[in-house]
């Protein structure tokens, strides 16, 4: 069994040196990998609730770092732990930079790294880029 940590990447207390300390802290107890989300919008007037608690977003998702910077930093301080998103939402990516991006990420942690994707369905995340996010489920994968 394999063992993750999230990084803190959300919340009003984020920054440099609290995401250094949980990097490395994770890597001294033996966690395998390092995890981020990706959260970009805030919704003013959601159409569908939360799906946890009372329906409302957490106000942590109010400030909430780039996931795939907050991962190539953590890389930047850490020697061997692996690297994830649990889940980017496609549509919000442009491809050819998205591409870039991750294998400039990859090429940091020596245990690799893992990438989760989707195309969110909730309509708050994706009204506005349908046709991206139908494109998306066509992409290539290699």
């Amino acid at each position: 069994m394999r063992f993750g940590f999230a990084l803190p990447q959300a919340g009003s207390a984020i920054g440099p040196e609290g995401l250094v300390t949980a990097a490395k802290r994770a890597e001294d107890l033996g966690f395998d990998s390092l995890w981020v989300l990706d959260r970009i919008l805030w919704p003013v007037n959601p159409k569908v609730p939360y799906p946890i608690g009372d329906g409302s977003l957490p106000v942590k998702y109010k400030n909430v770092l780039d996931p795939l910077e907050t991962l190539t930093f953590a890389a930047a301080h850490t020697r061997r732990i692996a690297l994830g998103t649990s889940v980017l939402n496609l549509p919000w990516y442009n491809p050819v930079l998205l591409a870039r991006r991750l294998r400039r990420s990859m090429s940091c942690p020596p245990d690799g790294y893992e990438l989760g994707s989707a195309s969110d369905g909730r309509p708050m995340n994706t009204r506005p880029l349908e046709r991206r996010g139908k494109n998306a489920a066509n992409a290539p994968t290699n």
